[in-house]
């Protein structure tokens, strides 16, 4: 099921990135199958934890607020 994840959202950053004069844009480069695990663990995690409607910054605060995915 990765694997298809991987393909497909490839297929689609590979359209998307035709559109830009860049094409070494960090956020349109491809991806892989690592990058999708973690994401799909980021959202599980942020079930875990009911932080679905947190603000990105909070989740990745250092200030001692939410620390959810911050790096201890």
């Amino acid at each position: 099921m990765v694997d298809i994840v991987v393909k497909w959202t490839n297929v689609k950053l590979a359209s998307v990135r035709a559109k830009y004069k860049d094409e070494g844009r960090v956020d349109l480069k491809n991806t892989d199958q690592i990058e999708i695990k973690a994401y799909l663990g980021l959202l599980i995690y942020s079930a875990v934890f009911k932080s679905n409607d947190e603000d990105i910054e909070c989740l990745f605060a250092t200030d001692g607020t939410a620390e959810i995915f911050s790096e201890r």
